[in-house]
């Protein structure tokens, strides 16, 4: 997990482990169930595939999230027909558009910053949980909306 600047923007991205049918061992199974955990996390999940394909999701989001499909290596192959993206880290200027579609679906294209606003729905509920329970004089559960609002 790591934070990104994207245009002035602190995103941050988890790159997880590729989903698979059935896992041969016990560690990609491990790795699939934090995938998931990560996934339920989400504002945005981007799902990168390479070539043509179904991307398929057989697991559930939270309300709210978005899902972004991106066809990745199209210098080398043809990219899905269900692609929101089509790159391809030799071609200049995608990576630009895949940070600019990152920006549009998670509502921050365009965002004045001298303006306070929580970013997304789940952002919005977490500060409003904090402000009732800091109403209500439970500091420990400000303290964890507050802390879930942080990825800490």
């Amino acid at each position: 997990r790591v934070m990104v600047p994207i245009n002035g923007f602190g995103i941050w991205l988890t790159d997880t482990a590729g989903m698979m049918n059935n896992p041969a061992h016990d560690v990609d199974s491990q790795a699939i169930s934090r995938t998931l955990d990560r996934v339920r996390q989400a504002d945005l999940v981007v799902i990168l595939q390479e070539g043509e394909g179904d991307f398929d999701l057989d697991f559930d989001l939270r309300p709210g999230c978005g899902v972004m499909h991106v066809s990745s290596k199209c210098d080398v192959s043809s990219p899905s027909a269900h692609a929101h993206l089509a790159i391809s880290a030799y071609r200049e200027g995608d990576l630009a558009k895949l940070k600019r579609q990152i920006l549009i679906r998670l509502g921050l294209e365009g965002f004045d910053a001298t303006q306070p606003r929580a970013f997304t729905n789940r952002q919005s509920e977490l500060l409003f949980s904090a402000a009732d329970a800091i109403d209500a004089g439970n500091s420990a559960l400000a303290v964890s909306a507050l802390r879930s609002l942080l990825g800490c």
